[in-house]
C-alpha cells in the first residue's frame, strides 16, 4: 500500500490547551529534526506540517520551502489559526507555499470554544484568520476541522448553518470523530455514542447537502452516514488503497453482514474497545447498490461508459444484455464529466456505435487513458483497426471466448466470426497495439484453458496479457444455465492455465472469483493488481459494487485485497457458494 499524505509532526509545542488532545502534556512527539528533510523529500504527492501547533516552530518556512523546492504537490498547514489572524502573517505563509490550511475549530459557541480548547477569548482570533484567509483568496483553500466530543456534538447542526453564513467561500468542513488517546484516556466521558449523535449528525449532513457545503467524515462508520456515504474519507482511502490512519479503525463481528463492508474501515478501535459494537448498523442487501454507487462515482477514477445497445454478435454469457442507457451523443459526452483519469468505452459492439470516433477524440482532449471493449469481428477491416489506433485507444480489449471454432460458435450464437476476430487481431498486432484478451470461463471453455493460452502464444506471440475473467450470472447468462459452472470445478483448469501463462511469458490476471481459489496465483487477482498499482487503465471499483463479502472472508488475511464473491454467484449458488480464507 503506497501512503500518499504524511504527516510531519515539526514542533511539539502549543498554544492551545484542548481537553481532546491526542497527545500529553509535556509529551515530546515531534519528529526528529535530522529526519524530517528526508521525509519531506520522499513525499511528491502531500505533506501535512503539524504540531503541536506548527506557527509556532522557528523552522517552518524552512520546511515549507524543502517542500516546494522538492516539488510536493500539496503542502498541508494543520493549525489552530491563532497567530494567522494577523494578515501580514498569513500572506507570508500564502507566499511560502502553502497550499491548504487545516483550522482546528471545534465550535463557533465563544463559551463551548474555550472550554474545549483551554483557552480564553481565542475564538475571535481564529475567525479573523478565516476572514484573514478568504480576504487574501484562500478560501477555497481553507478546511475546518470539527472533532466531535459529547460536549459539542449537539451543537453540529447549528455549527454548519454558522460557517454557511459568515464563511461560504471555504473548501470544506471535516468532522473527526474524538480519539481516545493523549489527554483523552483521562477524559474518556469525552467520547460520545455514536447511536446519540447520529440524529444531530443526520441534520447536519441533510443542511450541508441542501446548501452545497462540502463535508467529509472520519472515523464515522458507514452505518451512521446513510444518504451521505461519499462523505467517507476512509472509503476513498480504501479504493485508492491509500493506508493512512486506516490502522486506527477496524470492523466488528456485527459488520460481517454489512452489505457495504468492503467500503468501510468500520469504527475506530478504541471507540469499540469503550463501547463495543452494539451501535453499529450493517446496511442490507437493498441498500447496498446505491450506496455502492454514491461512493465509487465519487471516488472512482476510471469511468465506465456504455455507448451503445447494438452488437453483431449473441452471445450466451453476454453481461450487457438487457442494460439500458442512455446511448444520444450529449448524453454521453456529458457523462465524461466523471472520468477523472480513464475511459472504458463499452458497448454492445463499440464499433458499431456512429458516436465512437467523437467519443475517442474528446477522452483525449481531456487527457484520459482509453480503453475500448471491442468482440474484434470488425477489425477484421484495415482501415477500422488503423483509424482507431490513430484516434488515441490506448488499449483495445479484445473478447475471445474460445480459440476453437465451433465452441465459439455456440457461445456467441453465430457461425464463422473467429476468423474475423483473428484477422482482427493480426491487423492491430501489425499496428503495434496494445491488445489485452478477455477470456470469459464458463461451462463450455474452462476444461480448455490452457490449450487456449498455448494457442494465443503460438498465433499472437506480441499478446503478452490475457485477463481471464468468470462468468456472470446476470444478463443473458441468467437465461442459460447451461454455461454456469462453479468456483471448486474450475480452479484446478485455472491454475494449469496460470502455469502455462508462467511458460510461455505471458502476463495475466483473473478477475470475478474469490482470491481463495488462486492458490499460488492470489497476487495475480484483478482487485488486488489494480487497486495496488491505481493504473490509468485498471480501476477496482466496479468490481467492488458487483461482489459481497462473505462471513468467513473476515477471518482471510487477503480480505484487504479481494471483495468476494460476485453477488450474482451466491444467489444462484446459495449456500453452495463458498470461500477458502487464507491465513497468515
Amino acid at each position: 500500500m503506497k501512503q500518499t499524505d504524511t504527516p510531519i509532526n515539526i514542533t511539539s509545542k502549543c498554544n492551545s490547551n484542548c481537553i481532546f488532545c491526542s497527545r500529553l502534556i509535556g509529551e515530546d512527539f515531534s519528529d526528529p529534526k535530522e529526519k524530517i528533510p528526508g521525509r519531506i523529500k520522499r513525499q511528491k504527492e502531500t505533506i501535512s506540517l503539524e504540531g503541536g501547533e506548527p506557527t509556532l516552530c522557528p523552522e517552518l518556512f524552512k520546511w515549507i520551502s524543502l517542500a516546494k523546492k522538492g516539488g510536493t504537490r500539496e503542502i498541508i498547514l494543520t493549525t489552530n489559526g491563532i497567530l494567522l489572524c494577523n494578515v501580514n502573517y498569513c500572506r507570508k505563509l500564502i507566499k511560502s507555499g502553502i497550499t491548504l490550511f487545516n483550522i482546528n475549530m471545534p465550535s463557533h459557541i465563544p463559551e463551548l470554544h474555550d472550554f474545549l480548547t483551554g483557552t480564553k477569548g481565542t475564538l475571535k482570533l481564529k475567525l479573523q484568520a478565516i476572514k484573514n484567509l478568504i480576504s487574501l483568496g484562500q478560501g477555497a483553500k481553507t478546511r475546518l476541522t470539527f472533532v466531535i466530543t459529547s460536549e459539542n456534538y449537539k451543537t453540529l447542526p447549528d455549527y454548519v448553518k454558522f460557517v454557511k453564513k459568515n464563511f461560504p467561500e471555504i473548501f470544506y468542513i471535516a468532522l473527526n470523530f474524538i480519539k481516545i488517546d493523549g489527554r483523552v484516556r483521562k477524559r474518556e466521558d469525552l467520547v460520545p455514542r455514536l447511536r446519540d449523535i447520529g440524529p444531530y449528525l443526520e441534520k447536519a449532513l441533510e443542511y450541508c447537502q441542501e446548501n452545497r457545503i462540502k463535508i467529509l467524515s472520519d472515523g464515522l462508520p458507514l452505518c451512521y452516514l446513510k444518504g451521505y456515504e461519499d462523505r467517507a474519507i476512509d472509503s476513498h482511502k480504501i479504493i485508492h488503497k491509500n493506508p493512512t490512519f486506516l490502522w486506527e479503525k477496524r470492523q466488528h463481528a456485527n459488520c460481517a453482514d454489512c452489505s457495504v463492508n468492503a467500503l468501510c474501515s468500520g469504527a475506530r478501535k478504541d471507540y469499540l474497545r469503550l463501547y463495543g459494537g452494539e451501535d453499529l448498523k450493517p446496511f442490507g442487501k437493498r441498500e447496498q447498490e446505491e450506496t455502492m454507487e454514491r461512493v465509487l462515482k465519487k471516488y472512482s477514477d476510471v469511468l465506465l461508459l456504455p455507448i451503445t445497445e447494438k452488437c453483431n454478435l449473441n452471445c450466451l454469457f453476454c453481461s450487457a444484455k438487457g442494460r439500458e442507457g442512455k446511448n444520444e451523443l450529449k448524453d454521453i459526452l456529458a457523462a465524461l464529466d466523471q472520468a477523472k483519469k480513464g475511459l472504458i468505452i463499452s458497448g454492445g459492439e463499440t464499433t458499431l456505435s456512429k458516436d465512437l470516433f467523437e467519443v475517442i477524440k474528446e477522452a483525449k482532449n481531456r487527457n484520459l487513458f482509453v480503453e475500448l471493449q471491442t468482440n474484434g469481428v470488425n477489425l477484421y477491416y484495415p482501415d477500422l483497426a488503423r483509424q482507431l489506433v490513430q484516434a488515441g485507444v490506448d488499449l483495445f480489449n479484445i473478447n475471445l471466448p474460445s480459440h476453437v471454432g465451433l465452441i465459439h460458435d455456440k457461445l456467441t450464437q453465430t457461425s464463422g466470426m473467429l476468423p474475423l476476430k483473428i484477422t482482427g487481431l493480426e491487423n492491430l498486432t501489425a499496428l503495434k497495439a496494445s491488445v489485452r484478451l478477455t477470456h470469459v470461463i464458463n461451462a463450455l471453455n474452462y476444461k480448455e484453458l490452457e490449450e487456449f493460452v498455448g494457442f494465443v502464444s503460438n498465433n499472437f506471440p506480441k499478446i503478452k496479457y490475457i485477463q481471464f475473467s468468470f462468468l456472470k450470472i446476470m444478463g443473458a447468462a441468467k437465461s442459460h444455465p447451461e454455461i454456469i459452472v462453479s468456483y471448486q470445478q474450475v480452479s484446478p483448469y485455472l491454475l494449469r492455465a496460470f502455469k502455462k501463462c508462467e511458460q510461455k511469458k505471458i502476463d495475466f490476471i483473473i478477475d470475478h472469483i474469490p482470491v481463495c481459489y488462486l492458490g499460488a496465483y492470489k497476487r495475480r487477482h484483478a482487485d488486488y493488481l489494480k487497486s495496488d498499482k491505481q493504473q490509468n487503465g485498471g480501476d477496482s471499483s466496479y468490481s467492488m459494487l458487483e461482489k459481497i463479502k462473505l462471513k468467513d472472508c473476515q477471518q482471510c488475511s487477503f480480505r484487504g485485497r479481494c471483495y468476494g464473491v460476485r453477488k450474482d454467484y451466491l444467489d444462484f449458488f446459495g449456500k453452495e457458494a463458498e470461500v477458502k480464507p487464507f491465513k497468515q
